[in-house]
């Protein structure tokens, strides 16, 4: 189960290219891509403490 959420997790780190995101950031809109960045942040979060915890 580890080993498929992080190959997942990095999938999506490669697949998506840095600029990409943010010019599509920046054409949703500001707010918007607040409102992304701090969705993302979280998953991430949740993520890593799934993770740790045994």
């Amino acid at each position: 189960m580890r080993h498929s959420t992080i190959f997942s997790l990095l999938f999506l780190l490669i697949s998506l290219s840095s600029c990409d995101v943010i010019a599509d950031i920046f054409k949703a809109g500001f707010w918007v891509g607040i409102i992304l960045v701090v969705v993302i942040v979280l998953i991430v979060l949740y993520i890593i403490n799934k993770l740790r915890k045994p």
